[in-house]
């Protein structure tokens, strides 16, 4: 039985061929083929080098970034008496809806909104997870809402 003779590692199969693979000899030997000493050039041609390797090393990466002002969770802020004199609108446009008797204002529906009190209340709503001032709390109870938190 003969066996195959196992493939040779590059580096040894290119022994003895004066070059071993790197074309003339000064494509191996001279300090151009270095690119600089040390961390120069990682903002040129050894920067895939640093976004792989060293992502934080010129101020990104694994500490992130801080959010704008204007992408917070501020909520907006809508008038209880607004509510009341455009109801037909937002049962039309389904950003409330009437369940039992009661208005039903919920996060589900109108998204990311604190409720504050001015106006008047005549009709009886049912808050759900949506934030809402004391003066507008008071006033929903006493026109026979409810509220959920």
């Amino acid at each position: 039985m003969t066996l195959m003779k196992r493939k040779e590692k590059k580096s040894r199969k290119l022994r003895g061929s004066r070059t071993c693979g790197y074309g003339r000899e000064r494509q191996h030997r001279k300090k151009g083929r270095r690119g600089g000493f040390g961390k120069a050039g990682g903002h040129k041609h050894k920067w895939s080098f640093y976004v792989k390797y060293d992502p934080e090393y010129f101020g990104r990466g694994a500490r992130g970034f801080k959010r704008p002002a204007i992408v917070s969770k501020r909520p907006l802020t809508i008038n209880i008496g607004d509510i009341e004199e455009n109801l037909d609108e937002l049962i039309a446009k389904g950003l409330v809806k009437n369940v039992d008797g009661k208005i039903l204002l919920s996060r589900e529906l109108l998204g990311n909104v604190k409720i504050i009190g001015r106006g008047r209340v005549t009709h009886a709503y049912h808050v759900k997870g949506l934030e809402i001032s004391r003066i507008a709390r008071e006033k929903i109870i006493q026109a026979g809402g409810m509220i959920e938190e």
